[in-house]
């Protein structure tokens, strides 16, 4: 698309297509790239930043029209971000750089290489103590003192009731 919205050129290329790509940019020079930022944009604009006057980076959440609308196709959504470049009014991004962008992916590939250790809750659970037993269904499933139920061993009425009611330690 030229500086009047007239598109002037338009193919669909594909990622696995880098030569074509590259043999198609060049008879538009010069010319300006918008590229939407999404998680596998790097190697695109890696690719055509040598052909481009200039590429921008379109901020994908302040792109409503395209976030919005109801029909997504990705010829549609390159029109709009051809349109908004034609009218300078990308939203731009600012690009992060190469070095950064590998300081970013390198906790991942630590992770991939790394075994992969317990889970927190594991290491806490194997770390605390190991909590009291208590209450009338531990108590009948042990006996108190060898003698059997620990409703013998008790002195007043009152005191099975209680361990009927469930634990005297919450836990």
């Amino acid at each position: 698309m030229n500086e009047k919205p007239v598109v002037v050129g338009r193919k669909t290329l594909y990622a696995s297509q880098p030569d074509e790509i590259v043999e198609f940019l060049p008879r538009f020079r010069p010319f300006k790239l918008v590229v939407e930022a999404t998680a596998s944009y790097h190697w695109f604009v890696e690719l055509v930043e040598p052909l481009a006057e200039k590429v921008l980076l379109a901020n994908p959440k302040k792109l409503r029209v395209i976030a919005e609308s109801t029909k997504k196709t990705d010829r549609l959504d390159a029109q709009i971000l051809a349109e908004f470049l034609a009218r300078d009014m990308v939203p731009v991004l600012e690009r992060i750089t190469s070095r950064r962008l590998t300081l970013r992916t390198l906790p991942a590939l630590r992770e991939q290489a790394l075994p992969r250790p317990r889970a927190r809750e594991d290491v806490l659970r194997v770390a605390q103590p190991p909590r009291p037993r208590t209450g009338l269904r531990w108590a009948r499933s042990t006996e108190a003192d060898g003698e059997g139920d620990v409703r013998e061993a008790c002195d007043t009425e009152s005191a099975p009731a209680a361990l009927d009611k469930g634990p005297l330690i919450d836990g």
